[in-house]
């Protein structure tokens, strides 16, 4: 019997794992149960800073995002099934972001099967979120999932940086109840919504996902663990002339926005609202992604 990806499963417990298709573990309309509906809603992006500015409303369509970083065991499947080489593993040299004890530094070989420090991963971290991925590699992966497991008048892909911030915070539901700073929660309570450096215990690593708290729309690590890599370009004036109606810069792609900190960055690079980029062939030890499963535009 034809097996189903471990990204169509459902909790923490399943995502390493394959399940036959008679485990009708995807819903009616054909949305993977591990996605979250985001409905669709307007609200204020952006919190006023240098590159978060100047605060703007957006207006976003439904959409579906994974509840969950995508693992390692995920990842492995794609490259499994399509013989994927990611970008790590064609070029020669140093990889260009490793980290020992909290510090960056170069290390030849190291790929998606490594974790932060550049190390083989064990098995029993297969449900730690991938990383060593360049923006190239997630899009690989998100176009194979449209070859493998289509969904009519949807594809999947990257989110778009306003879909990001807005799934982080929660929908416009929980943004008008309680407009959290971080993903979930204020500072006081980010120790239990997100692995970053005040709780990371010098463990100098990513964590497995979904070991914290989620968020109300029932997403793990959108705060913390890993950065994660959005669809639109980086320009630091975009938010001067972004569209109201679902946002996307599509002018640059000397860079590409991340957010949502990681293990290793201060607080404040936690927050639902914070900006950064890499460039489309960064890979470094806490960076990976998440998809998206929207209608077809």
């Amino acid at each position: 019997m034809k097996k189903l990806l471990s990204i169509f499963t459902i909790g923490s417990a399943c995502l390493v794992s394959n399940v036959s298709c008679s485990s009708n573990l995807v819903s009616a309309v054909g949305i993977p149960n591990a996605f979250k509906r985001v409905p669709k809603g307007e609200f204020r992006m952006g919190d006023g800073r240098y590159k978060d500015a100047p605060v703007h409303w957006v207006s976003l369509n439904e959409y579906y995002i994974l509840a969950t970083e995508v693992t390692v065991a995920q990842f492995r499947e794609f490259i499994n099934d399509s013989k994927y080489i990611t970008d790590a593993e064609s070029e020669t040299g140093e990889d260009n972001g490793i980290y020992v004890a909290g510090s960056i530094y170069k290390k030849s070989g190291v790929n998606w099967r490594c974790d932060a420090a550049g190390n083989r991963r064990p098995t029993s971290e297969d449900n730690h979120p991938v990383v060593h991925i360049t923006h190239n590699d997630a899009i690989a992966y998100c176009e194979w999932l449209n070859r493998a497991h289509p969904v009519v008048g949807m594809v999947y892909r990257l989110p778009t940086e306003a879909e990001w911030e807005y799934a982080a915070r929660g929908g416009e539901a929980d943004i008008k109840l309680h407009d959290y700073i971080f993903s979930g929660c204020n500072e006081a309570d980010l120790g239990k919504y997100a692995w970053y450096d005040g709780n990371n215990n010098n463990f100098n690593n990513t964590h497995a996902v979904s070991t914290n708290q989620p968020n109300a729309l029932g997403l793990y690590d959108m705060s913390g663990n890993v950065w994660e890599w959005c669809s639109d370009g980086y320009d630091s004036d975009y938010y001067k002339n972004s569209p109201k109606q679902d946002p996307e810069n599509c002018t640059s792609e000397l860079f590409f926005v991340v957010r949502g900190g990681s293990w290793i960055p201060h607080t404040e690079s936690c927050s639902s609202s914070r900006r950064n980029c890499g460039s489309p062939t960064n890979r470094y030890g806490n960076l990976g992604f998440r998809v998206v499963l929207a209608a077809r535009r």
